[in-house]
């Protein structure tokens, strides 16, 4: 929606404040722009031809707020703490804490990922920890070994990827200013 009255050059109304302008976002020199092909002025479809500015603004759909990793590992460790006092055998051990503290952080890395991915990197974590379990340490592979290893394995993945997909961030309040690059004239 136009944000003001446009004019022309002459001074005289040409596209009303409030009209809508429709268009889309799509590739240009060094980002993207939105390039504009419709105006509905009084309730009436017009062909326009304008642009905007070439937005460079960039980021990862993927973004892991590192805060939000710690807040969710936190909830993690506070989880399998409670869980472990108050189920089994009651006793809380820091492998059950940190199996929890790794499955909060995973949860939050893994956001927008494809489950593929998940899924290949959760089995590569069990995997190196039940083979690490049976060689070092007690030589006991246990549940709590693998699930933290498989969400470690989940969590690192989450962190790594490369197959982010990357998005255009749009201000409208700075973005789209637009320019014509045809004539635009409105018959009455």
């Amino acid at each position: 929606m136009t944000a003001a009255d446009v004019r022309d050059s002459q001074g005289r109304l040409v596209i009303p404040m409030g009209s809508e302008i429709f268009g889309q976002i799509q590739p240009a020199q060094g980002g993207s722009q939105f390039v504009a092909n419709t105006v509905v002025i009084n309730n009436r479809q017009l062909p326009i031809a304008a642009n905007s500015q070439v937005i460079r603004t960039i980021r990862d759909a993927r973004d892991p707020n590192i805060g939000n990793v710690f807040r969710n590992a936190a909830i993690g460790s506070a989880v399998a703490a409670g869980i472990s006092g108050l189920a089994g055998n009651r006793t809380i051990t820091p492998l059950k804490v940190l199996t929890g503290t790794v499955t909060g952080a995973a949860i939050e890395t893994n956001q927008g990922r494809p489950a593929t991915s998940i899924i290949r990197d959760t089995l590569i974590g069990a995997a190196l920890a039940t083979g690490a379990s049976a060689v070092i340490g007690d030589r006991k592979v246990t549940p709590e070994k693998v699930i933290t290893g498989a969400a470690a394995g989940a969590t690192i993945g989450g962190v790594i990827d490369p197959a982010v997909q990357r998005l255009v961030v749009v201000d409208a309040n700075t973005d789209l200013g637009l320019t014509l690059t045809q004539p635009f004239t409105v018959s009455r």
